[in-house]
């Protein structure tokens, strides 16, 4: 599955920026970074634009205090998402179905935005902002779902027997 690479740029960006750290070295231009990362390595960088067309005004503004001006880029956040879900079949930005209809890009830019304590709109007359997808509430952190049993014991197993399984290496992060 191809996935919208501009919007995990964007959503990384903002995670970045949001907890102060960087990626390659970067904080601005994460997405030429990576880019530039992954050709040096001869790795597949093509769906990795130059540019990030609408999602760059929403980089710049992503702290402002004026709701009109973020109300405005997100509203084109909205059309620019729409306007590749409509040509799914053709756009490698979105590898199917599943995610046309989520616009997680927006609902984490609200999100970040809640949590500064920034204005957001609140009312959408769009479909993609209305739909359940669009409803959903972030929480952070996300809560981890009940354990399986049977899966609890497997995980015991390998923790206790495999000192190289992931969790054992990586600690809290499996916690």
């Amino acid at each position: 599955m191809v996935v919208n690479v501009n919007i995990i740029n964007v959503n990384i960006i903002n995670v970045k920026r949001y907890r102060n750290r960087t990626i390659a070295g970067e904080s601005q231009n994460v997405h030429l970074a990576v880019k530039d990362k992954l050709k040096k390595e001869g790795r597949s960088f093509e769906l990795i634009p130059e540019d990030l067309d609408v999602y760059k005004e929403a980089l710049d503004l992503w702290l402002s205090p004026n709701l009109e001006e973020v109300k405005s880029v997100i509203d084109k956040m909205i059309l620019y998402h729409s306007v590749l879900v409509s040509d799914i079949d053709n756009e490698p930005e979105f590898g199917d179905y599943t995610y046309g209809f989520y616009p997680y890009e927006i609902l984490f830019l609200m999100h970040i935005r809640r949590k500064l304590g920034l204005p957001v709109p609140d009312k959408f007359e769009d479909l993609l902002m209305n739909t359940p997808e669009a409803k959903v509430v972030i929480n952070e952190p996300e809560p981890y779902p009940e354990w399986d049993p049977l899966l609890r014991a497997i995980d015991e197993f390998y923790r206790k027997n495999y000192p190289n399984y992931i969790p054992n290496k990586h600690g809290k992060l499996f916690e």
